[in-house]
């Protein structure tokens, strides 16, 4: 559960985030595991729960789970308004159940993690990502092949 005031708007990263209402400091707790808000599955629980649901109310799950060290994590508020940051990134998992600032975050500045250390690899959001640097490896494999490609004007130099 998020233990800071916040305020979701839009993000210059991605769709919505999550942003700081007031100035957080360096060690500041942002988010702390709480039975009442937050749920935890173990993966057969998870599987089960997945198993049962029907395809919209699978989206909604999906989109605030995190998973790590094999626990999937529920997150009811808006703490799954965080987004990713590889670098640049201001708050840090330093168990499976606290996440602090890493540095002083000013009011209106978004808070950001970097879910590559946060998370486990098979996390949905990491297979998601993955496809989307597979498709942008296959892109840029494209856009390398066309550089080597002819060039379609020379067809209109031919003589006739």
């Amino acid at each position: 559960m998020l233990r800071i005031d916040t305020y979701l708007a839009q993000s210059s990263v991605h769709g919505m985030g999550l942003f700081a209402a007031k100035p957080i400091a360096k060690g500041e707790v942002i988010w702390k595991y709480d039975p009442l808000i937050d749920q935890i599955y173990t993966k057969s629980k998870f599987k089960k729960l997945i198993d049962s649901l029907d395809p919209v109310v699978l989206k909604q799950l999906l989109s605030a789970t995190y998973k790590r060290n094999e626990t999937y994590f529920y997150l009811a508020d808006n703490a799954r308004f965080i987004n990713h940051m590889e670098i640049g990134y201001n708050i840090f998992l330093i168990d499976d159940y606290t996440e602090v600032a890493i540095q002083d975050i000013g009011e209106g500045e978004e808070i950001l993690e970097n879910y590559y250390l946060s998370y486990d690899d098979d996390d949905f959001f990491m297979l998601e990502m993955k496809k989307i640097d597979i498709m942008n490896i296959l892109l840029l494999n494209c856009r390398k092949k066309r550089a080597h490609a002819p060039d379609k004007n020379i067809f209109t130099q031919l003589p006739n």
